[in-house]
């Protein structure tokens, strides 16, 4: 009798992270004080060049990712989205009045303009994603995504509706039904993604961050109902970072499923070993580096004003306009004062922010994009040989509107 050959398991090839930190750090500084210079107008070319950083840093199979998007096309859909976004809450709050409601004088409906952004903030997302896919290649071969950004609102609406009834339980329903309205249209080329499993494999890890939101939550009633004062600050001290912990947990092991269950054209399988304590292991030495750094900046140009201050005949007048907002000294301060303190005040806070803002894409953003990256897994990819040009999408409106709301469309 012949025995059958063992079934072979299909090879697995994991991608390559090949950026160097050094050369992010510079192009994002250089970035941040060219945006300063120009207002903020240079940030869409600061833009373009760090996701082609990123993009190219990504490799598989030797072979890098490819951006193409300019920052021109994401200042002009910045600027159009920004008309429409206009146009739409000036539209929002003449149908209030009309409705009856005194914006200016009513709380409920002073914050229904901002209610109304909610629709408009999940279509951006959804245009930004696609936005992202159309400028990224592989191999020469784009990527893409259909249209359908407003009955993926609708979707996204209908299934918050139903989280919120169930007080937060169905949550993994949510974003299991928006991640396959998602991947079900995204194209590599000719091949099509999809998106298997069901919400149920998302519910375990989402039943622990609920039921650490109830035990927190009702820890501090009962300590409040049995006359303990303060109760609910010695809760929010033990229990938010027991419950900041679960739900990166559950970000993660979703992340880890949802991928395993994504199948590109007739085979094309994928996987991912990210951990939880890993990300966190990144997050929060990083952010805490970030803190020291940025106050160590300002710091050292206080130091600085006060030495230049003192050479200039200011006294603790000055010192204390930076400091508290209020001279010190026993005298108001002179034009001198006040002049030297907002000119420190000011350097202060831009130093911070730029050193703030680029190591934090140094050893926070781009660390966490290594992590994922190097711990996917791609299955059977030969299958990615079958993958033929898709048309060019131009996607003329860019992330604009993305840009415009900050919602952010991911990498």
């Amino acid at each position: 009798m012949t025995i059958p050959p063992a079934p072979v398991a299909p090879s697995a090839v994991q991608p390559v992270y090949a950026g160097r930190p050094g050369v992010l750090l510079v192009m994002v500084l250089r970035g941040l004080a060219l945006m300063t210079l120009t207002l903020g107008l240079h940030r869409f070319w600061m833009q373009a060049r760090v996701r082609r950083f990123y993009w190219s840093s990504v490799r598989l199979q030797g072979e890098p990712f490819e951006f193409t998007g300019t920052g021109f096309e994401m200042l002009m859909g910045f600027l159009v989205a920004v008309v429409l976004l206009a146009s739409y809450l000036a539209a929002v709050n003449l149908a209030l009045v009309f409705a009856g409601f005194a914006v200016l004088d009513s709380p409920l409906a002073a914050n229904l303009p901002l209610l109304a952004l909610l629709p408009l903030s999940i279509i951006a997302s959804y245009r930004g994603r696609r936005y992202l896919l159309a400028r990224t290649r592989w191999r020469g071969i784009r990527f893409g995504m259909e249209p359908g950004a407003v009955t993926y609102m609708r979707l996204t609406l209908g299934y918050l509706v139903v989280a919120v009834l169930t007080l937060g339980v169905l949550v993994p329903l949510l974003d299991f039904r928006r991640r396959q309205f998602v991947m079900d249209r995204t194209r590599f080329g000719t091949l099509a993604f999809r998106q298997e499993g069901s919400w149920s494999g998302l519910l375990a890890p989402w039943l622990w961050v609920i039921g650490a939101a109830t035990a927190l939550a009702a820890g501090a009633y009962l300590a409040e109902a049995s006359g303990l004062s303060g109760a609910w600050v010695i809760a929010a001290v033990a229990g938010v970072p027991i419950l900041g912990f679960l739900y990166q947990r559950y970000a993660v092991l979703s992340f880890r499923y949802l991928t395993a269950h994504t199948v590109l054209g007739e085979g094309v399988r994928f996987g991912s070993a990210m951990r939880t304590g890993r990300i966190l292991g990144i997050v929060l030495p990083g952010f805490a580096l970030v803190v020291a750094l940025m106050l160590l900046v300002v710091f050292g140009l206080v130091t600085l004003g006060v030495a230049v201050a003192a050479t200039l005949g200011a006294d603790l007048a000055f010192l204390g306009l930076v400091l508290a907002g209020e001279p010190m000294g026993g005298r108001l301060p002179t034009d001198l004062d006040v002049a030297i303190a907002v000119a420190i005040s000011a350097l202060s806070y831009l130093a911070a922010f730029l050193v703030g803002t680029a190591v934090t894409e140094v050893v926070v953003t781009q660390r966490v994009l290594r992590h994922q990256v190097e711990t996917l897994s791609v299955l059977s990819i030969a299958g990615l040989d079958a993958a033929r040009q898709r048309p060019e999408d131009r996607a003329r409106e860019a992330a604009g509107l993305a840009d415009a709301l900050d919602v952010g469309a991911g990498l």
